[in-house]
C-alpha cells in the first residue's frame, strides 16, 4: 500500500467480499447448495453472484443473447464464470486461476461506441467447447447496467470506470482481463498495442497486435498465438498500400 496507495481500496473491497461471503455461507441452507440448481439471478441471495452482464451478444462458442455471470459455485464456494440464457447455463468455466489461458478487451473496428470481452480458456465443463468465448459490449448499455445495479454511481459517465470494476472483480475471482487498449496503458502496466484490418486469404478480419499476443479474428478458425511460439515472421508482395506478412510457428506452422 505504501508503494502503490490505490491498492488499498482492493484490499478493502476482498475484505468486504469475504466478510459478505461468510455471512451469506451461514446464512444459506444447505438444501439450496445444489449444484445442478438452476441460477436464478433475480434471487436476493445476491451475494453468491460477483457480477453479471445482462443479455450481451455472444459470438463464440454459441451466437445468441445471453448473461455472463461470475458467481460462487453453491457447492466448492469457488467462482464460476457461465453464461446463460432464460436461466439454462449453456457454458461454464470453472477453477479460473488456472483454467483461463488469456482474457482481454478489444477494439471493434470502426464502432467506438463497442468492445469485445475476449477469454481462450483451457476447457469447460460441460466439456464441449474449445472455441474462446468472444463477447459483443456496447459501452452505453455497460453503463447503464452498472448504475442499475449499483456498481456506478448515476453520475459517472466515463466507461473506463466499468472496466476497471470488471478487471477488479476478474482479480477476486482468480484471473486477469488485460486492458491494453481502452485505459491508461502505463497504468495498467500494458505495452502500447495496435490493430489493424487485414485478409487471410478470402477471410477479412482484425490482427490484434498484443504485448504477450497476437490475435486474428473474429470468424471462424480464431488464431490465437503466444509471442514466445513465434519463430519468425517474414513480408513479401510489397505494393504503395499493401504487403503479405507470412508468420511462422516453432513448430513449423505456416500462417500468411
Amino acid at each position: 500500500v505504501n508503494i502503490v496507495p490505490q491498492s488499498l481500496q482492493v484490499f478493502e473491497e476482498l475484505y468486504r467480499y469475504a466478510e459478505d461471503s461468510e455471512v451469506s455461507r451461514k446464512r444459506i441452507k444447505p438444501e439450496n447448495q445444489d449444484a445442478n440448481v438452476k441460477l436464478d439471478l433475480n434471487s436476493p441471495e445476491k451475494s453468491q453472484i460477483i457480477f453479471k452482464l445482462e443479455e450481451v451478444s455472444v459470438l463464440f462458442p454459441l451466437r445468441k443473447k445471453m448473461d455472463m455471470v461470475l458467481y460462487l459455485s453453491p457447492d466448492t464456494k469457488k467462482p464460476v464464470l457461465t453464461l446463460i440464457r432464460e436461466a439454462k447455463r449453456e457454458i461454464s468455466v470453472d477453477n479460473l486461476s488456472e483454467n483461463i489461458a488469456m482474457a482481454t478487451f478489444l477494439p471493434v473496428a470502426e464502432k467506438e461506441n463497442k468492445l469485445y470481452l475476449f477469454i481462450k480458456y483451457d476447457h469447460s465443463m460441460e466439456g464441449k467447447y474449445s472455441d474462446p468465448i468472444l463477447i459483443t459490449l456496447s459501452k452505453d448499455l455497460l453503463l447503464t447496467q452498472f448504475k442499475k445495479f449499483g456498481v456506478l454511481s448515476s453520475e459517472v459517465e466515463d466507461f473506463t470506470k466499468c472496466i476497471e470494476y470488471m478487471r477488479k472483480q476478474a482479480i477476486l475471482a482468480g484471473f486477469r482481463i488485460s486492458d491494453p487498449f481502452f485505459s491508461n496503458p502505463q497504468a495498467n502496466g500494458d505495452n502500447c498495442s495496435f490493430h489493424v484490418e487485414c485478409h487471410r486469404g478470402t477471410k477479412e478480419g482484425t490482427l490484434y497486435f498484443l504485448p504477450d499476443h497476437i490475435i486474428f479474428g473474429f470468424k471462424k478458425p480464431i488464431l490465437k498465438f503466444d509471442s514466445s511460439d513465434i519463430e519468425s515472421i517474414t513480408y513479401s508482395s510489397i505494393t504503395r498500400l499493401t504487403f503479405n506478412v507470412t508468420m511462422v510457428t516453432k513448430d513449423e506452422q505456416k500462417y500468411e
